[in-house]
């Protein structure tokens, strides 16, 4: 639950959140349910389930938050243009902040797909392979590439589909001001 300022203590539900965004737009509507469904964890399989991958170095990993770790998941495929193009910086940013947990979730239908990508370019971060497109389900990206940023305690903070400067340089703020907070 979500505590809003003026609410008195009482906590406004994220389905309060979807009928105040079905009043202000398709936009606010999208963010607002996507939001509730990312906070929602176990309940349903979303953010915070146990659910994992192996990457390309045979390494399993939850495709998930983790309580305790900023994380970002970014979704990407071997024919995605603008996933050529954002997974450089995304690789040389996990260079830099080893403290900041970052996962590439591949949405190739095959694993030599994902494979393709990581030898392309090089990555040595963790690229996991969807095979049975669990996590694809679970986020629902946009389009690709699509990224989702989660504070320490596992709460989605931004999400974005694309590899706009700005989208970038949103995602460098946000994650540099959750690492200020951090202990």
């Amino acid at each position: 639950m979500l505590d809003i300022a003026g609410s008195r203590g009482r906590s406004v539900t994220p389905m309060v959140l979807l009928v105040l965004g079905l009043a202000l737009g398709p936009a606010a509507a999208t963010w607002a349910a996507s939001t509730t469904e990312l906070e929602r964890g176990d309940e349903q399989g979303g953010a915070g389930s146990a659910q994992t991958a192996v990457d390309q170095h045979g390494n399993e990993h939850r495709w998930t938050a983790e309580a305790g770790a900023i994380t970002i998941v970014d979704f990407a495929a071997s024919w995605c243009g603008p996933c050529h193009e954002s997974l450089p910086k995304l690789q040389a940013f996990a260079d830099q902040h080893p403290e900041v947990r970052v996962l590439v979730i591949s949405v190739d239908e095959k694993e030599k797909g994902r494979d393709a990508l990581v030898n392309d370019l090089g990555l040595t971060l963790p690229v996991l392979w969807d095979r049975d497109h669990r996590a694809a389900e679970s986020y629902r990206p946009e389009g690709m590439p699509s990224t989702f940023v989660f504070d320490a305690a596992g709460k989605p903070v931004m999400s974005y589909a694309g590899s706009g400067s700005d989208d970038w340089q949103a995602l460098t703020q946000t994650v540099g001001k959750l690492l200020a907070q951090s202990p």
